[in-house]
C-alpha cells in the first residue's frame, strides 16, 4: 500500500465503528416504531372486519384510509432499517432493467 492510501485507511478504521453503532441505532429505532404500527393494522383490519360490530360504508372508506397511511409509514420504516434496507436495495440492483431497444 502506497504512503497516500494510509490516512484514507486509517481514516475508514476509525469511522467503522461510528457506522456500526448507526446502524445499531437505526435497528432499535425502527424497532420501537414498526411495534405500534403493527398493532394499529391488526386493530384496524379488526374493526374492518367488523369484530366490534358493524360499520358503515363511511366508516370503511375512513379504516382503508388510515390503513394505507399506516401501511405508507410502515415502508417508510422498513426503508429506514438497515437489515430491511440493505438486502432489498441488492436485490433492486440485481434485477435486470428495461432493454436499450426493446
Amino acid at each position: 500500500m502506497g504512503d497516500s492510501a494510509r490516512p484514507t485507511v486509517a481514516l475508514v478504521e476509525a469511522l467503522s465503528p461510528l457506522d456500526v453503532r448507526g446502524s445499531d441505532l437505526l435497528g432499535a429505532l425502527t424497532h420501537q416504531l414498526r411495534t405500534p404500527l403493527t398493532s394499529a393494522l391488526g386493530y384496524l383490519e379488526l374493526l374492518a372486519d367488523g369484530s366490534f360490530g358493524p360499520i358503515t360504508p363511511e366508516q370503511a372508506d375512513a379504516l382503508r384510509t388510515v390503513e394505507a397511511s399506516v401501511r405508507r409509514l410502515s415502508g417508510l420504516v422498513d426503508e429506514l432499517d438497515p437489515a430491511v434496507a440493505a438486502p432489498a436495495r441488492r436485490a433492486a440492483a440485481q434485477e435486470p432493467g428495461p432493454r436499450d431497444g426493446a
